[in-house]
């Protein structure tokens, strides 16, 4: 009785997954065809040491990337616990195994999904909502000198930006690397490693623009959670006017031009977008490097 409820409840499940690949290819067919990429088979092993050693490039990219956010806010608590000096590599006996923990979640979720209930939305994007919370720790521990408040503490804030993020980053680690992998032409590339590469390039170029402004919104929650949401994009705004607009840029303009630019080019964008890129290279590099016969 148990296995056939199980077995309907994943039909139904399927079937509602197939009903939003249809409509999504209908209006969206590329996005149709990244969702529908089915996962390679990888180990365990691989990933953990991948995981393990970009660990590390991750911190020190969350450490650049909260003092250029730090050095832009106009929140004086923000400025005041931080001082603009970022703290690299802290917490690293907990960064580590959580990192490898997510990682792994990534890409053993997406395994499951898909054998259970085939390639599309769910497998796609599911695996970064169960991940938000882990995301939240290793976040938590780059932002200790901002955000006094224990690790635990300190760790939801932000979150459900947090989540859009990750969903996106998930995408990108997964499926949007697999599409550019395979769409490289052969005269281009031969080698696994190097159209693995060039694909995780794109797609963390991908990624880290679409998830930076929900990164920026999560980050500076957690450096500052007294101040809501609409409190700190008035401050990214306000920094935007007096440091990132021309000195004689027409004032009737001043405020259009400043919310667009954090709309569309946040602070920190560059840096987040060479973290995201050159952590998928390390992650799928080192994993298909380790897991090849």
């Amino acid at each position: 009785m148990v296995s056939g409820l199980r077995d309907a409840y994943l039909e139904s499940i399927q079937e509602f997954d197939q009903r939003q690949m249809r409509r999504l290819k209908t209006a969206m067919p590329v996005a149709g065809v990244i969702l529908e990429e089915r996962p390679r088979r990888i180990s365990v092993a691989a990933v953990s040491v991948a995981a393990g050693i970009e660990s590390f490039y991750r911190s020190a990219f969350n450490a650049i990337l909260i003092g250029t956010l730090n050095r832009g806010s106009s929140s004086q608590q923000v400025k005041g616990n931080f001082g603009g000096t970022p703290k690299f590599f802290p917490n690293m006996h907990v960064q580590i195994p959580i990192r490898i923990t997510y990682i792994n979640g990534f890409k053993v979720l997406r395994q499951i999904l898909d054998d259970h209930i085939g390639s599309g939305t769910i497998a796609a994007l599911l695996p970064g909502i169960f991940m938000s919370p882990l995301s939240s720790v290793l976040e938590a521990c780059n932002a200790g000198q901002s955000n006094p408040e224990p690790l635990w503490r300190r760790a939801p804030r932000g979150f459900i930006p947090r989540c859009i993020r990750e969903i996106i980053f998930g995408l990108g680690l997964n499926n949007l690397t697999d599409f550019f992998e395979e769409s490289v032409p052969t005269f281009v590339a031969t080698n696994p490693l190097l159209r693995n590469a060039l694909g995780s390039i794109s797609a963390g170029c991908l990624a880290g623009y679409f998830s930076h402004l929900p990164h920026v919104m999560a980050t500076l929650k957690m450096l500052d959670p007294k101040l809501s949401f609409a409190q700190h994009w008035r401050s990214m705004t306000n920094q935007a006017l007096l440091t990132r607009l021309p000195p004689h840029f027409p004032k009737p303009f001043a405020p259009l031009a400043a919310n667009f630019l954090t709309l569309f080019f946040p602070l920190g964008l560059v840096i987040r977008t060479v973290q995201i890129a050159g952590s998928y290279c390390i992650l799928n590099g080192i994993t298909i490097a380790l897991s090849r016969d």
